[in-house]
C-alpha cells in the first residue's frame, strides 16, 4: 500500500509540471481570443456589422466587416450593394482609442473607403462606395456619396480557433444577384 501511494505521488510530481509546460507552448495563433461583435445602421438606414478581435494580449483588430450601400449611377438608377470583408489571420490593426480606416480600390470594379471608432459599448465612422459597374455589365459611376455609420456592440465570445488563412478577402453583391469574391494575401 505504502509502496502504490509513494509510486502515485512520485508521477505526480512528475507530470503535473509536464502538464502544466505543454499547456504553456500552445501557438500564439490558438491563443484564447474575444470576438466582439457589433451591430449597427449607417446613414441610409443600410445595415454594418462588425467583429474585433481581442485577445488576452495584444491590441485589438478588426476581422470582419459588413456594409449595405445604396448607390445612385449616373443614368439616375439605384441598386443596393453589399460588401463585406475578411481579414484573415491578422485583422485590420485598430489604434490604441480602438479607431481603424480601409480604402478598398479595385480599378474598374469598385472603391469602398470606411474609417470610425468601436469602443466598448458603440462606435461610429463614415463610410462610401463607389461602383464602376452595374449588375448588366455596363460601364457607368455609381456612388453612395459619404454616409456616416453608428453600432452597438451586441455580443463577446470566446474562440480559441485561428482566423482563416488568407489576408484579405472581399465579397460584394448586388440586387441584380451578381456576386464576386476576391482573395488577397
Amino acid at each position: 500500500m505504502r509502496r502504490t501511494l509513494r509510486l502515485a505521488l512520485s508521477l505526480a510530481v512528475i507530470l503535473v509540471p509536464l502538464a502544466f509546460d505543454v499547456a504553456g507552448a500552445v501557438p500564439d495563433t490558438l491563443a484564447r481570443r474575444r470576438l466582439l461583435s457589433y451591430k449597427g445602421v449607417t446613414s441610409q438606414e443600410r445595415s454594418v456589422r462588425f467583429e474585433v478581435d481581442r485577445p488576452e494580449s495584444g491590441d485589438r483588430t478588426l476581422t470582419q466587416v459588413w456594409f449595405e450601400f445604396r448607390v445612385v449611377c449616373e443614368d439616375s438608377s439605384v441598386r443596393q450593394w453589399g460588401v463585406g470583408i475578411g481579414y484573415g489571420r491578422q485583422g485590420l490593426p485598430m489604434d490604441a482609442d480602438h479607431r481603424f480606416s480601409d480604402d478598398q480600390n479595385y480599378p474598374d470594379e469598385f472603391r469602398m473607403r470606411f474609417s470610425g471608432r468601436l469602443g466598448s459599448h458603440r462606435g461610429s465612422g463614415l463610410t462610401e462606395l463607389d461602383v464602376f459597374q452595374t449588375a448588366a455589365g455596363e460601364f457607368q459611376d455609381c456612388t453612395s456619396g459619404p454616409r456616416t455609420w453608428r453600432a452597438r456592440k451586441v455580443h463577446t465570445r470566446w474562440a480559441r480557433s485561428p482566423a482563416v488563412d488568407v489576408m484579405v478577402r472581399i465579397s460584394i453583391a448586388d440586387d441584380g444577384g451578381r456576386r464576386v469574391s476576391i482573395d488577397r494575401r
